[in-house]
């Protein structure tokens, strides 16, 4: 049992486990308002499994009770969805075609000073036998201040084809300045 225990409490000690298998790839900011932000050549990182992003939209639309963009890998939309959303007292969850993402949350009465955060993992990105997978956790302050909002969803396109992009574009209005994507790699362990 000691030996079990050294072992374990070594491998900690020396950067095993899965935390320390995610290497940061690429930080991507918008240095002005953009409809999209893309993630190109990812049919170049070969070392990694699977790949993450970590990031932070906000939408600048008004005059609407809520703002949305859509995921594309290869440039096109992830056909269809599945979410669980937690806002106030009222859980929901659905299922639909052309996967969506609140950009930000407002009416004619708020102004957009919110953003949503997320944790994407894009899950065998490049392995042409599997659909692309994604899960999103994300969360959002929405137009009715005092209720948050807790969403996680899982996407996918029905396609064998590997990625070599994943974007996302708004529906409505731009992505501000400042919204970005730091983009990860995960090696097999």
């Amino acid at each position: 049992m000691s030996f079990m225990l050294l072992g374990i409490l070594n491998s900690q000690a020396s950067g095993g486990g899965v935390a320390s298998s995610y290497e940061l790839i690429q930080t991507t900011r918008l240095n002005s308002n953009s409809s999209s932000i893309t993630l190109s050549s990812l049919d170049t990182l070969t070392d990694y499994q699977h790949l993450q992003i970590r990031g932070r939209i906000q939408g600048n639309a008004t005059g609407t009770s809520e703002a949305y963009g859509s995921w594309q890998i290869n440039g096109t939309s992830l056909e269809r969805y599945h979410t669980l959303q937690g806002q106030g007292g009222a859980p929901s969850s659905g299922s639909a075609a052309n996967a969506y993402f609140t950009t930000n949350n407002n009416n004619a009465s708020y102004t957009p000073q919110n953003w949503t955060n997320f944790v994407l993992d894009f899950l065998d990105f490049s392995n042409p036998n599997k659909n692309s997978t994604l899960r999103v956790f994300s969360g959002a302050k929405p137009y009715f201040p005092n209720s948050p909002s807790i969403r996680f969803f899982s996407a996918s396109n029905f396609s064998t084809v590997a990625a070599t992009s994943i974007g996302f574009t708004a529906n409505l209005g731009s992505l501000i300045t400042d919204s970005e994507f730091r983009l990860y790699g995960i090696k097999e362990a």
